[in-house]
């Protein structure tokens, strides 16, 4: 037993970190390239929020004609959660300013009832499973854009 070494207790451990350690790099290497392509082509504006046009190409099939219906004659269909997901935005960016004495209580107070009167006709005029026509989503994507509009000029931006 001179010329022999002893045996290693933890040599299946190691080899099964080292294997474990292999693949978690391998998806890492081959997962990063991916998420950083579709990140580039996806880009939000600079407010945070997803564009009204990244949503158009996405579920459109980037058909950005203006037509309500699609190249196979279906009505094309908007998820209202979009809309009420950029209202949740605005809500935050109008208690940011007020916390920051950006905008007055009054503005505060103003900016929040078009907030809700928004809300309320997207959740009103959504259908069942929550879908907005395409007519429907330009008219409440353009007053979501207005009243982002609004919340800037009266905050000074």
């Amino acid at each position: 037993m001179l010329g022999r070494k002893p045996p290693h207790k933890n040599l299946g451990d190691a080899k099964m970190r080292s294997m474990a350690f292999k693949a978690a790099l391998a998806a890492l290497l081959i997962t990063a390239p991916m998420a950083s392509a579709f990140a580039k082509e996806h880009t939000s504006d600079t407010s945070g929020s997803p564009s009204h046009e990244t949503y158009r190409d996405f579920f459109d099939g980037g058909d950005n004609t203006g037509n309500s219906t699609s190249i196979a004659g279906h009505l094309q269909v908007h998820p209202v959660s979009y809309i009420l997901s950029e209202l949740r935005n605005d809500d935050a960016r109008i208690a940011n300013d007020r916390h920051m004495r950006r905008i007055s209580a009054a503005q505060a107070r103003q900016l929040t009832g078009e907030d809700a009167a928004i809300r309320r006709t997207a959740t009103s005029d959504a259908g069942y499973g929550g879908m907005l026509s395409a007519g429907t989503y330009s008219q409440l994507q353009s007053e979501v854009s207005s009243l982002g509009s609004q919340i800037s000029r009266d905050a000074g931006r």
